[in-house]
């Protein structure tokens, strides 16, 4: 299996919904304790202009702009953007659509695309096609999409017989793609690999019933004392996790995958 589909309750303000209960500071210091954060530094051309595609509260915007890029965001959300533009009137946010880029060809150094592209049902072509035109040549592209592990595909077996079913109530919320999936889709689109991680593999272990109550159990112990250092304990948490090589493969929520785009395509 190269992608799996998952479903969800869903409706047409999923995104607004979505991003109620949640605020930019958060989004801010998940991008600083993130497992990706060494990465997205390392790739991440400090002369140049990146963009966030779909950019959401701003996790990489905010965080990036803080430490001295010059990054710019986009979101399809329009109240998002609003939220944004209010709260930090000095980041350049705009509503956009990924697969119809309002940017000139060879205008970005690097492409931030951060738990965005699985959501499109149609699949990751298009955008990809429109980061490979807005890139400069051999500019860098960051992506990050749920990792088909072997807890998604156990848990694919279990349910197969009720899918039908489950599909009928349910809406199409995402994709969880295998490694060689995406790696086939980005040199397809004229990109050559640089870099593959797994990681959250905490987050992964959520999906399981008992190993998930006690991830939930120690983060609510975690959580009693001030919240912003708490908030910071946990992230720090989540980043160790990975050290365990054979749980990451496992359950290992998502994954990343640095590209270059190719001079000739």
């Amino acid at each position: 299996m190269l992608r799996q589909k998952q479903y969800k309750r869903v409706n047409s303000n999923l995104w607004k919904e979505y991003w109620q209960d949640k605020n930019c500071d958060d989004e801010f210091l998940k991008a600083k304790y993130h497992e990706i954060e060494p990465l997205v530094k390392k790739y991440t051309d400090k002369n140049g202009i990146i963009l966030e595609g779909g950019c959401g509260l701003g996790r990489w915007v905010t965080y990036l702009h803080k430490e001295g890029y010059n990054i710019l965001g986009i979101d399809s959300c329009k109240d998002i953007v609003k939220k944004l533009n209010y709260k930090f009137p000095n980041l350049s946010v705009s509503y956009g659509d990924i697969k119809n880029l309002n940017f000139k060809n060879e205008y970005f150094s690097t492409y931030i695309s951060d738990g965005v592209m699985e959501h499109l049902e149609e699949g990751i072509d298009k955008p990809l096609k429109e980061a490979y035109r807005v890139l400069k040549p051999e500019g860098i592209l960051i992506i990050t999409v749920p990792y088909l592990n072997l807890l998604r595909l156990f848990k694919e077996l279990i349910h197969k017989s009720n899918s039908k079913k489950i599909r009928k109530d349910y809406e199409f919320y995402q994709y969880a793609y295998s490694k060689k999936e995406i790696i086939k889709k980005l040199n397809e689109n004229g990109f050559e690999i640089l870099n593959v991680k797994k990681y959250g593999a905490y987050r992964g272990l959520k999906e399981l019933f008992l190993l998930g109550h006690m991830a939930s159990n120690l983060e609510k112990k975690i959580g009693k004392n001030k919240e912003k250092k708490n908030k910071k304990l946990k992230f720090v948490l989540r980043r160790i996790m990975p050290m365990f090589r054979l749980l990451n493969w496992f359950s290992a929520h998502m994954f990343v995958v640095i590209a270059k785009k190719k001079k000739r395509f």
